[in-house]
């Protein structure tokens, strides 16, 4: 179990610790600079050698058909209790689904106004089995028992991004504004309704939009973060397998791992955006075509980061896997994705909860966890 580091010299001496660990120098070199700043250099995995060492397991799913108890249109926002128990957002018309451990419908609550208790874009997580609902459109931060009964309403500032983490001292965190939502990411009190700590990042790279439709050209790389329950953030820029572990935006660890595989962008790829027939050709016409070389020629190296209960980063990749590292920066190995790209799924702690509304109006939903072995 990772404990939560206490500053920045705890954090020193446990990795002086690892570095000195026999059987790991070849696969991770931990050295400290003179800045006192950590580098991690994996060139190799150090945990497994395959995914015979962690797997994503799905323990439980279910079907609702479209118009039976339980169903849900624009179902979003999935949230886990600890005993398995599932919360689910539907976005409009608005209200939030209950569900059991074992998926059986609990009922609804919530519905879309101005009123309390009442939402017009809601978004939702769940701490201290509570449920709590992010609603940007009234600013607002509303907390519910786990039956559905309001509790209390606090403001928030807008506007927001809900990151569905919160910290062991009882603090969830918030990314935002909208324009930018990787710029910061601020931890919110639960208990005292206020901004406590915050964390600014460095500016990522400006992505090529096309003005007279808005449409961000794909594949670019982005700066990405995500925050984990010790309190701390681990971010990167999605042109290379480079990483940065901190606490209040100075960098901490930098994690980098050598010779990782890019994926190419297909002629495939680009007839989808290209083509005349295509959503995007219509609504921007000559002005994408004349955009076409600016695509890059290799996807970006990972399309998400997570963070799970332990502090482990679990970086995204494109194929389907993800990159394992351990909180102190070593690149532990690859473990398979078996979530879908038809399923919206949020990672919390070591579960995964997912929702799936399939063409015939059935409503899917999931939960998965991590095997650790």
């Amino acid at each position: 179990m990772i404990r939560l580091l206490r500053g920045r010299w705890a954090l020193l001496a446990w990795l002086s610790i690892v570095a000195c660990t026999s059987g790991e120098q070849q696969a991770a070199v931990i050295d400290t600079l003179p800045s006192g700043q950590i580098t991690v250099t994996n060139h190799a995995p150090s945990g497994w050698a395959d995914t015979n060492g962690w797997k994503i397991v799905k323990v439980s799913e279910r079907t609702f058909k479209f118009g039976e108890l339980g169903a849900m249109e624009r179902p979003n926002s999935p949230a886990l209790f600890a005993d398995g128990g599932v919360v689910v957002v539907n976005q409009r018309p608005v209200f939030i689904s209950r569900f059991s451990p074992t998926l059986e419908p609990l009922g609804q609550f919530s519905r879309e106004g101005e009123g309390p208790g009442e939402f017009r874009g809601p978004e939702l997580f769940v701490a201290r089995d509570s449920i709590y609902v992010v609603d940007n459109q009234r600013s607002v931060l509303a907390a519910f028992d786990r039956n559905g009964i309001l509790g209390r309403e606090t403001l928030l500032p807008c506007c927001v991004n809900d990151m569905p983490v919160v910290d062991t001292a009882g603090r969830f965190a918030i990314g935002g504004p909208f324009t930018n939502p990787r710029t910061a990411i601020r931890w919110w009190s639960l208990d005292g309704s206020r901004f406590v700590d915050s964390v600014t990042l460095p500016p990522g790279p400006e992505p090529i939009v096309i003005a007279p439709c808005s449409f961000q050209l794909p594949y670019q790389a982005e700066r990405m973060a995500a925050a984990g329950p010790n309190g701390l953030t681990w971010w990167g820029v999605s042109d290379a397998d480079r990483f940065v572990l901190t606490r209040r935006g100075s960098d901490t660890i930098l994690v980098t791992s050598s010779d990782r595989s890019r994926v190419p962008v297909t002629d495939a790829n680009l007839a989808y955006i290209f083509d005349d027939t295509t959503f995007f050709a219509k609504q921007c016409g000559a002005a994408l075509t004349t955009r076409r070389g600016d695509v890059p020629k290799l996807r970006p190296a990972f399309s998400d980061l997570h963070v799970d209960s332990q502090g482990t980063l679990w970086v995204e990749r494109p194929k389907s896997t993800f990159d394992v590292y351990a909180p102190d920066g070593r690149w532990l190995g690859m473990v398979a994705n078996p979530i879908s790209g038809n399923e919206n799924w949020y990672w919390r702690g070591d579960r995964i909860a997912s929702v799936e509304t399939r063409d015939d109006g059935a409503f899917v939903l999931r939960v998965y966890r991590v095997e650790r072995r």
